[in-house]
């Protein structure tokens, strides 16, 4: 097995170092051990970048507390060679500066569904505290501006249950 120096210099020339986002680097550079959801998004994000099953177990056994921690990073491994989740899990690809799909393609750019359903809950007490004043809604002109462009094509998606709040 190599050793995890040899390994980051196989990594770096597919995918500079100087590239990878700054999470990446500092889950990389720190000393201790590594939660779920940090190995989880980790190994997606070196197999995603072309390193190999091995190479990532290399990288990441100093960063694993025990057996059940190499055994998650397996089986995220495993899961990340099968043809049923190369379209659902996703990673940040350095060479190309963007989300993508393991499959290769690019992952859509959703807004925050949260942040969508805030402003539309306050944009419908606007709505009917204008109604108690002038008897009338407010205009559409007035919905787009309060939401900005291109917001009533997602107020409009979420109100078809496209988003959850």
């Amino acid at each position: 097995m190599c050793t995890a120096a040899q390994t980051l210099c196989r990594l770096q020339a597919c995918a500079p170092l100087e590239l990878w986002p700054e999470r990446e680097r500092r889950l990389l550079r720190a000393r201790g051990r590594l939660r779920h959801l940090e190995r989880f998004t980790f190994s997606v994000f070196l197999y995603g970048n072309g390193a190999s099953p091995q190479d990532v177990q290399a990288l990441l056994a100093h960063r694993l507390r025990d057996a059940s921690a190499r055994r998650h990073v397996a089986e995220t491994l495993a899961l990340c060679g099968q043809a049923a989740s190369a379209s659902r899990l996703y990673y940040y690809d350095v060479r190309l500066q963007d989300e993508r799909y393991l499959n290769g393609a690019l992952r859509e750019k959703v807004p925050n569904s949260r942040q969508l359903v805030r402003a539309i809950n306050l944009w419908d007490e606007f709505c009917q505290q204008h109604w108690k004043q002038h008897s009338a809604y407010p205009a559409l002109h007035a919905q787009s501006r309060f939401f900005g462009m291109g917001a009533v094509d997602q107020v409009l998606f979420v109100r078809a249950g496209g988003c959850a709040a």
